[in-house]
C-alpha cells in the first residue's frame, strides 16, 4: 500500500527537482496522494512542484500519472475528493477514468493557470468525446488567465498536439496557436528561444517566420551566434538577401564561421551563386574540410570552375600539419592507388589525427597486411584511433578468427577484447564458435560472449563449413567445459553432431 509523502518529503522533492528525472518523480507522487486527501501544505507543494515542470513534458508525465494509478489499483478510491483540493483535480484530469477526467474540468480553475491549461490541452486531444468537448469549452476562460510569457511557453505543446492531427481540431489548434503569439512580443520570444532546445526550437523559429517587422539585435546575435542550424540556414535563405550594410556584413560573417556541414554547404552554395570570386578561395579551403561531403562539393564545385588536380593539390597540402590528416583523406579519395604510399608512411605516424585518418583510408585488400598493427590500436587508449580501428577489423572479420585461435596468450585489454567478442559471429563458421566458446570461461567476457554465441547460432545454424573430426572433437570438449544454459548447449552439440 502506498503511504501518503510527508510535507518534508515533498519539499526535498522541490529542491531537488534538478537533479531528478520529473518522468518518476511527478507519478510516483501523484499516485501516493491518489489514496487520499492531501492537506493543504500537501497540495500546496506539490503543485509548486508541477509548476516547475517544463510544459512540452506534459503529454509523457499525464501518461505515466494514469499508468502509476492503473498500477498502484487506485484508479475508482478517490473520486469524490477532487473537488476542492487542487492536487486531486490534477491527477484527476490525468486519471484513467473518463468520468473523473471529465468532472475534474470544472476545477481545472484551481489549479495553476499554466498548469491548467497544458493539461486541458492533452485533454482536447483525448480519446473519449465528453471529456474533449468539455476541455473545448473550457479552454477560453482558462487562457484568459495567462500572461504573454506563459502563453509563449505553450507554443511547443500546442505544436505537438496539432500534430498530431486526432479527433478534426485542427482549426481550434491553430486559432489557439495564432493567439499565443499575438501581439508578438520580441523580448518573451528570445527568452523561450533562449530556453528552448531541440525540436522546440523549430517551433519558435516558425513563429519568427510569420511576426510582422524587423527582428532587433538581440533577435539577430540569438539566432547567428546560438550556433542552432537551423536557424542559421532559414537566416542565410530568408533574411540575409534583405539586409544590407554592416548588418549584412555581421551575418555573413557569423554563418561563414559555423561548423555544422549543412550551413557551410549552404554557404558555400550562396557564394557560387552570388559572389563567384569569394567562392574559389572558400571552395579551395574546404577541399581539406574534415567532412567528407565538404570536400566532395569542394571538388564537384571547382571542377565546374575550372580544370585541376586534386591530386596534386591534395599532395602539397601533406606538407601543412594542420592539413595533413584531411589531405591524406583526400587523396585517398580521388587517387586510391597513389595515396597508399603516403598512407603506410603514415600509419606509425605520432599524431594521433594523422594515425587516424591512415587507418580509415588504407585500402580494403591492404588491411589483412596489417591485421598486428590494427589490433595494437585496438589495444591503444586514444579514443578515434580505436574507433578507426575497430571498423577496419570488422570488415576482415573472417581473417581474425584464425589469428586469435594461433596466438591465444595475446595480451589485449578488456575493452579490446569485448569489440572482438562481438564480432565474432562474423568469423569463419567454427573459428568464430571456438573462440567464443573460449572467452565465454573468462568472467569480465561472458556477458557479452553468451550474447555474440547467441548472435552466431542465429547466423551459422543453416550454413554449412566443413569441420575434420579433430576439429568436432576439439569443439566438443571444449563445449563440455563452458557453463551454458542446457537448452543451448544440446543445440550447439545437435550442430557439431551433424557437421562432416
Amino acid at each position: 500500500m502506498l503511504r501518503r509523502p510527508s510535507v518534508e518529503s515533498l519539499r526535498k522533492a522541490c529542491s531537488i527537482l534538478s537533479e531528478t528525472d520529473p518522468e518518476e518523480l511527478i507519478p510516483e507522487l501523484a499516485a501516493a496522494c491518489w489514496g487520499g486527501e492531501p492537506g493543504e501544505a500537501i497540495s500546496k507543494l506539490f503543485l509548486e512542484l508541477a509548476e516547475k515542470l517544463p510544459v512540452g513534458l506534459w503529454p509523457r508525465i499525464e501518461e505515466r500519472i494514469r499508468m502509476h494509478l492503473i498500477l498502484a489499483r487506485k484508479s475508482s478510491g478517490a473520486g469524490a475528493l477532487v473537488r476542492g483540493s487542487p492536487a486531486l483535480t490534477l491527477i484527476a484530469l490525468c486519471h484513467p477514468s473518463g468520468r473523473l477526467r471529465e468532472r475534474a474540468i470544472a476545477d481545472a480553475g484551481s489549479l495553476p493557470p499554466l498548469v491548467a491549461v497544458s493539461l486541458l490541452l492533452i485533454r482536447v486531444n483525448d480519446w473519449a468525446y465528453p471529456v474533449r468537448s468539455r476541455a473545448v469549452s473550457a479552454m477560453a476562460p482558462a487562457l484568459g488567465r495567462l500572461g504573454a510569457a506563459e502563453k509563449m511557453r505553450l507554443v511547443p505543446l500546442v505544436e505537438r498536439i496539432l500534430s498530431c492531427g486526432r479527433h478534426g481540431k485542427r482549426q481550434t489548434l491553430e486559432a489557439w496557436r495564432r493567439s499565443l503569439v499575438t501581439p508578438f512580443d520580441e523580448a518573451i520570444w528570445l527568452d523561450a528561444w533562449n530556453r528552448s532546445s531541440g525540436k522546440d526550437r523549430r517551433f519558435y523559429l516558425e513563429v519568427l517566420k510569420h511576426a510582422e517587422g524587423a527582428h532587433g539585435k538581440a533577435v539577430r546575435d540569438a539566432l547567428l551566434h546560438g550556433n542552432d542550424r537551423t536557424a542559421l540556414l532559414w537566416y542565410l535563405k530568408g533574411v540575409l538577401p534583405h539586409l544590407e550594410g554592416g548588418d549584412r556584413i555581421e551575418a555573413a560573417q557569423a554563418i561563414s564561421r559555423s561548423r555544422a556541414v549543412p550551413v557551410r554547404r549552404a554557404w558555400l552554395t550562396h557564394l557560387v551563386e552570388n559572389s563567384p570570386g569569394e567562392a574559389e578561395p572558400a571552395l579551395v579551403d574546404a577541399l581539406t574540410d574534415r567532412s567528407k561531403s565538404l570536400r566532395h562539393f569542394a571538388r564537384f564545385h571547382l571542377a565546374r570552375l575550372a580544370p585541376r588536380d586534386f591530386a596534386a593539390c591534395y599532395r602539397e597540402a601533406l606538407h601543412t600539419p594542420r592539413l595533413e590528416a584531411a589531405a591524406l583523406r583526400g587523396l585517398a579519395e580521388v587517387a586510391g592507388e597513389q595515396a597508399q604510399h603516403e598512407v603506410l608512411l603514415r600509419l606509425k605516424s605520432p599524431v594521433p589525427a594523422v594515425r587516424k585518418a591512415a587507418i580509415e583510408s588504407l585500402a580494403p585488400d591492404l588491411l589483412g597486411d596489417h591485421i598486428e598493427t590494427l589490433l595494437a590500436e585496438l589495444a591503444g587508449e586514444i579514443p578515434g584511433v580505436v574507433h578507426a580501428a575497430r571498423k577496419r577489423l570488422a570488415e576482415i572479420a573472417p581473417l581474425l578468427g584464425a589469428l586469435l585461435l594461433a596466438e591465444p596468450a595475446r595480451v589485449l585489454g578488456v575493452p579490446a577484447k569485448v569489440h572482438l567478442v562481438r564480432i565474432a559471429p562474423f568469423f569463419v563458421k567454427w573459428d568464430g564458435l571456438h573462440f567464443l566458446l573460449t572467452q565465454t570461461l573468462d568472467s569480465a567476457l561472458r556477458r557479452e560472449s553468451l550474447e555474440a554465441l547467441d548472435a552466431w547460432r542465429r547466423r551459422e545454424r543453416r550454413s554449412f563449413v566443413h569441420l575434420s573430426a579433430g576439429r568436432k572433437q576439439e569443439l566438443s570438449a571444449l563445449l563440455e567445459r563452458v557453463d551454458l544454459d542446457e537448452r543451448d548447449a544440446d543445440h550447439l552439440r545437435f550442430m557439431l553432431q551433424k557437421a562432416e
